[in-house]
């Protein structure tokens, strides 16, 4: 899910907001509790900047050093931007599931489409990411995925030997668990990806990329930053591979991770076209981290301040952020 398994996150590391309420300086045992009266209640190494007077990498420290950086335009920009995002994937996600839906009647082929099908591997697949990822987030980060791991890798979230050490266990896992598939299940091994029902190579590529980027920003908003709803990230991280499946199981069987292609690729012998499944995600993965490292360089908190603000359950007046 998310990288807790390494530090709790890109936005937990030291000197970053922390679940605790305050700021982490790298020691578990020093955060600092923030109140309205600005004094801080514990003790932190103040050798390390809060993150939000980390100056940003260029383009962005020009951005944020000009007028507009400076302006209230800046926030009306990155709320837009996260609107037009937010109604183009509502809206492609939607619109691409019915045409899986029409599918049959636009081709004539009554037999192409099986919606009871579909549902029930898009549910298979998007109940058993949410549970897993509950299960084993605290142990490994709970990625399951090439395409994720790198995209931690690339922000930060994951050093390079902890990369490489759960690509080499996601590559054991698919392997295994396709064999155990292969002999346990009674019925003829099925479950290779590969374009399908008219779908062209160019199109398998932009499914897996498009849908890869979703899951992927996905796991970064909602298991990489911190905030109050954080605890249910396995929830909508299940969802956004369940919503992926309705849309692309029909055309290139919703991969969205290297290693769910590998492994039967592996056991059945069947390579065909399986570039797709490593190149259409891996460029995902850039798209999600470039979009992530937009928001965080540009404060996208600031577009719409306040969401994880609460009040002290004493009272007092006190606010925290999470």
């Amino acid at each position: 899910m998310s990288t807790s398994g390494y530090h709790n996150g890109p936005s937990a590391e030291a000197g970053h907001p922390s679940n605790y309420g305050g700021t982490w300086s790298g020691d578990p045992k020093k955060v600092v509790e923030h109140d309205t009266t600005g004094t801080d209640a514990g003790t932190f190494n103040d050798s390390e900047p809060e993150a939000h007077e980390r100056p940003p990498p260029f383009p962005f420290n020009k951005v944020m050093n000009s007028g507009f950086g400076r302006s209230p335009w800046k926030n009306h920009f990155i709320a837009g931007v996260g609107e037009l995002i937010g109604t183009a994937s509502f809206l492609f996600f939607g619109m691409a599931g019915a045409e899986v839906a029409n599918y049959a009647k636009s081709s004539g082929q009554s037999d192409a489409f099986d919606p009871a099908a579909i549902l029930y591997i898009s549910t298979a697949f998007g109940l058993s990411l949410m549970v897993n990822v509950f299960v084993f987030f605290r142990v490994s980060g709970g990625l399951f995925n090439p395409a994720v791991t790198l995209a931690m890798l690339l922000t930060g979230a994951i050093p390079a030997m902890r990369c490489l050490c759960l690509f080499i266990a996601q590559m054991l896992g698919c392997m295994f668990s396709a064999y155990i598939v292969s002999v346990i299940v009674p019925t003829p091994f099925g479950v290779v990806t590969a374009p399908s029902n008219g779908a062209t190579t160019a199109q398998a590529v932009c499914l897996e990329m498009i849908l890869t980027a979703y899951l992927i920003t996905t796991i970064f908003m909602l298991a990489g930053e911190n905030h109050r709803g954080r605890f249910m990230a396995p929830v909508a991280i299940g969802m956004a591979l369940f919503s992926s499946h309705l849309v692309a199981v029909q055309w290139t069987g919703a991969s969205l991770n290297p290693a769910r292609s590998f492994g039967p690729a592996i056991v059945s012998g069947t390579w065909t076209q399986h570039w797709i499944y490593w190149v259409g995600p891996g460029v995902g993965s850039l798209l999600a981290v470039g979009l992530y490292k937009t928001l965080k360089h540009l404060r996208y908190e600031e577009a719409n301040p306040g969401q994880d603000e609460w009040t002290h359950p004493k009272g007092h007046g006190r606010r925290r952020s999470l």
